[in-house]
Formats: C-alpha cells, sequence, structure tokens
C-alpha cells in the first residue's frame, strides 16, 4: 500500500493545482498516510499556505542544483520511507524521474494543464520511466494523448479532483441579486468581461470579486470598475463565507481550464454557476441543468444568462440543488482519494 507520499510543487502562485494538492494531502493526511511536501525556496508563499496542514521541504530548483537536488530528494524518500513519488510541473520532473530511478520508488505526473504530449526524446525518456500521469480532466487526458507515443498511452489516467463538501450551505438572500468571482485576478480568466457585463447589469445586482489584484491588470480594473456595486475584497484562504454571501458563481475563463476546482466547490455550496465552453468546464456542467454554459469573451451571452437566472428564483434554486447533488455523485475528495488510491496500490504492487 502506498501510504507515504512525495510531492514536489514548484509554483510562484498559489492556483488551481496548488489546492490540488493541499487538498489531496490534508485529506490523506486525516486518513493516517504520510506525507511529505517540496516546494521551491524561491517562492515562500507557496510554502507558507502548506504550512498549515504540515512543514514543507523548501528545495531551490535550478538546473545548476540539479545533483544536489536529486540527492536531496533522495535522502528524503529514503528516511521517510516514501513509497511513491509525485511532482505537479514540468519544471521539476527531472530531478523527480532521476530520484525514482535512484530510489527504485514508482513516480508519478500530474497534469494540471491543457496542451498536446510530447515524444521528443527527453520526453520520451521521462515518459519510460513514469509510472503514471494523471490527469485531471478527459480533456487533458485526450490533449496529452494526442503527442505522445502509443505504447506510452495506457500510462495516462482520468482521476477527477474533488472537493470537501460543507454541510452549512444556508445563505441570507438580499435584494439584490449578489454575483461572485473567486480566482486569479489575470486578463485570461475574463475577469474584465464579467466586470463589463455587470457594470450595465440593472442595479439589482452586486458583483463580489476574491482574489488577490496586486498587479498591474488588478489595479488597472480595479480603476477602472470602481463602483459601489462591485467590490474587491482581496485574496481569501478560507471561502466558505464568501460562497455563502453571494447568489451566482461565474468563471469567466477565456483560457481554457483543465478542470476548475473553484467551479466544483461552488456547487458544493449549491450555488448556480456560469462558466465558459473554453476547457473542461462541460465536464462539470450540463447546460441549465446543473449550471450554465456560455461562449468565452461574450458580454452579451453572460449578460443574458445572468439574467435570465436572476428572473426565476425557482430555477437558480433547482440548478444550485443539482450543482450540489453532481458534486455529492462524482467530485467529492473522498471519492477523488479513493480513484486515486486504486492506481496507487496498483503501481505499489507491482
Amino acid at each position: 500500500m502506498c501510504r507515504s507520499q512525495l510531492h514536489i510543487v514548484s509554483a510562484k502562485t498559489w492556483g488551481g493545482g496548488e489546492s490540488y494538492v493541499f487538498n489531496l494531502a490534508r485529506y490523506s493526511i486525516q486518513q493516517g498516510d504520510t506525507v511529505i511536501i517540496v516546494t521551491d525556496s524561491r517562492y515562500p508563499e507557496i510554502s507558507q499556505r502548506f504550512s498549515k496542514i504540515t512543514k514543507p521541504i523548501e528545495i531551490h530548483f535550478s538546473f545548476r542544483s540539479i545533483i544536489s537536488n536529486i540527492l536531496k530528494l533522495r535522502n528524503l524518500v529514503k528516511s521517510n520511507a516514501i513509497s511513491i513519488i509525485n511532482y505537479h510541473s514540468g519544471k521539476v520532473a527531472l530531478p523527480a524521474v532521476l530520484t525514482s530511478i535512484a530510489s527504485r520508488v514508482p513516480c508519478v505526473f500530474f497534469k494540471h494543464n491543457i496542451s498536446i504530449g510530447k515524444s521528443d526524446a527527453y520526453h520520451n525518456f521521462l515518459i519510460r520511466h513514469l509510472a503514471a500521469i494523471i490527469c485531471v480532466s478527459k480533456t487533458v487526458k485526450n490533449t496529452e494523448n494526442q503527442g505522445i507515443k502509443e505504447q506510452f498511452r495506457t500510462k495516462a489516467h482520468l482521476v477527477y479532483s474533488g472537493v470537501f463538501l460543507p454541510e452549512n450551505v444556508s445563505r441570507k438572500r438580499e435584494k439584490t441579486v449578489r454575483i461572485g468571482y473567486a480566482g486569479r485576478i489575470v486578463q485570461n480568466k475574463g475577469v474584465d468581461v464579467l466586470l463589463e457585463a455587470v457594470q450595465t447589469l440593472p442595479i439589482s445586482f452586486d458583483l463580489v470579486i476574491a482574489g488577490n489584484y496586486n498587479s498591474a491588470y488588478g489595479e488597472r480594473i480595479k480603476a477602472k470598475f470602481s463602483g459601489s456595486r462591485i467590490h474587491f475584497v482581496g485574496e481569501m484562504e478560507d471561502l466558505g463565507e464568501f460562497y455563502r454571501s453571494i447568489d451566482i458563481f461565474v468563471a469567466p475563463s477565456i483560457v481554457p481550464e483543465a478542470f476548475g476546482l473553484s467551479i466544483c466547490e461552488a456547487m458544493s455550496y449549491s450555488l448556480p454557476v456560469v462558466t465558459t465552453t473554453s476547457g473542461a468546464q462541460s465536464e462539470l456542467i450540463k447546460d441549465w441543468s446543473n449550471g450554465v454554459l456560455i461562449p468565452p469573451d461574450n458580454v452579451k451571452a453572460l449578460q443574458d444568462s445572468l439574467l435570465q437566472l436572476s428572473r426565476d428564483e425557482n430555477r437558480m434554486n433547482m440548478i444550485g440543488m443539482n450543482a450540489r447533488k453532481s458534486v455529492e455523485d462524482r467530485f467529492t475528495i473522498d471519492k477523488f482519494y479513493l480513484n486515486l488510491n486504486r492506481i496507487y496500490h496498483s503501481l505499489c504492487d507491482s
């Protein structure tokens, strides 16, 4: 059994992939597993977030340090009796795979982005020595398998992420319809599309934006769209209160989404979600059943869907209830853990 996991995370900023690892590690620890998380020492804010569940090991990942990094990782594997090595970014693929070879411990790559797999000599070497590639959606798996050699395609596995189901999903309805967005405030997430849509909606709508806006783009749209109905509340680590304070969640991504963890979280709070067809969102959402799908980068379509929802409270409530049921059926943290462990056990027992 793979009850001792090493996860290598190399990211500059916190996003869906890091939340994915956080949820998995938190739940695994609750199940009694040993979980070691390695982060890049150049980005201490990532370590600080993970320190809420365990003490991360910080390593400076650079090509110059690859030998010393492999030795450090190998010592971690040996001293903690690690049974499986996981990495979550291609930037740390080589040290992870070489540590796996040296330690004779299976290595798993978690693919969190949509990109066609590669079959050059370097990537063939990596894939040949990988035990598995965990794809976070069918969209990710299909695009990965488009590029890699046919002989390696059986290594790609679909494992949907999962969220912790909140017990309290009650919310107090106000006279205004409160729309919410939570995530990275960058242009390809369609935040300005959402702001433009809401700005010209009737006065009965408010918008709450949760996310770090301390960037040139964030400051620019905050200045452009400031007003009494638009609220920038900054980054929130615990989004429970945020989800309970809104009526509709919007994820207006222009860039293709590999999964949509914030969408799942909002659905778990019985919220109707309006999102785009730019990626794997249609694997979570059935249009006008448990959410609403619209074309990306389309202000008019977003406005129309928000108006349609707000004018039929019964339908809005039904979509929210169906959203919660979808998460309960397919996207809970325990289902995620169970499905991943089936793969882990097959690798560790082989």
